[in-house]
């Protein structure tokens, strides 16, 4: 109540009326009666939306397709991917810190708006590490996909018509990056643990090492080409440089022998970095089987 009709209600009912409207406001304004902030699920899951149609739009504007000649090129899609993240981010990071009343949809909300910030950060690599950034922007892409269709499945979000296939096209790469997590998690178990055996050398007679080891793919993919890069670490933890092995059609649960030779040095442990070639034509890799 503003302070005007408070001054016309005392003219009017007089003193009396008056203590009980300053006790009335003063009830009103106290501790107990702070209004409870808004809850920000609704509101969230609208920005959400938002987020994605003008991210889409913004890659479908004529306006933004770059020529490939332009001596500017790298610079400018360096700035259009900053931009399409920030589209999202501007719209959804407020309402992290707002009350959610849904806390499954709360957590979903926080970890994918921390995907959209993986993907602010992965950017800085572009034209410095091409190579790392993709890896990064590949992987983010992958989850984030997933997240996207589980918002649209488990709240029902409406789709515009004329963004439809997008989402379509979304459930075929959702699809692709599970199996290739799949494929990924097979070959990390299998060559982390690849036992390097000693075939021949460290002797007066032949100075050098050589070395073989077997894996098995238990991945349903059959491997055109696969290609090791290995870091061979010796007793001392002191990596002495990287050896390459490889093998060719290395088919589904079939055990292939991967060799070493002319080691310098005998092998303590290893580190490990696959490339490899499916036998549909795509290549793909692994920094690192071992994680740990």
């Amino acid at each position: 109540m503003r302070l005007v009709s408070k001054r016309r209600f005392v003219k009017m009912f007089g003193a009396g009326l008056m203590v009980a409207s300053v006790l009335l406001t003063a009830a009103c304004t106290g501790s107990g009666s702070k209004q409870a902030p808004e809850a920000a699920d609704e509101a969230f899951l609208g920005g959400l939306v938002s987020g994605w149609v003008a991210r889409w739009d913004f890659f479908a504007d004529p306006e933004q397709e770059l020529a490939l000649d332009d001596p500017k090129y790298a610079e400018k899609y360096k700035d259009q991917l900053t931009q399409a993240v920030n589209l999202e981010l501007d719209r959804l990071e407020p309402y992290i810190d707002m009350p959610f009343t849904d806390s499954e949809l709360e957590t979903r909300a926080i970890n994918y708006v921390g995907l959209l910030q993986e993907s602010a950060d992965s950017i800085q690599f572009l034209n410095v590490d091409d190579a790392k950034h993709e890896a990064l922007w590949t992987d983010i892409y992958d989850r984030r996909t997933i997240a996207i269709l589980e918002f649209v499945d488990v709240y029902k979000l409406n789709i515009p018509k004329e963004h439809e296939g997008t989402v379509s096209e979304m459930r075929t790469n959702s699809e692709l990056a599970a199996s290739r997590a799949e494929t990924e998690a097979a070959l990390s178990e299998a060559l982390c643990a690849l036992d390097w055996q000693l075939v021949s050398g460290g002797d007066e007679y032949y100075p050098y090492f050589d070395y073989a080891a077997t894996a098995t793919n238990t991945s349903d993919t059959d491997f055109l080409n696969m290609w090791l890069d290995v870091a061979v670490i010796d007793e001392n933890g002191v990596n002495k440089g990287t050896q390459y092995a490889s093998v060719t059609n290395w088919r589904a649960g079939q055990t292939a022998s991967f060799e070493l030779a002319y080691l310098e040095s005998p092998i303590s442990s290893f580190d490990v970095s696959a490339r490899w070639e499916s036998n549909d034509g795509t290549f793909s890799e692994l920094a690192s089987v071992c994680k740990s």
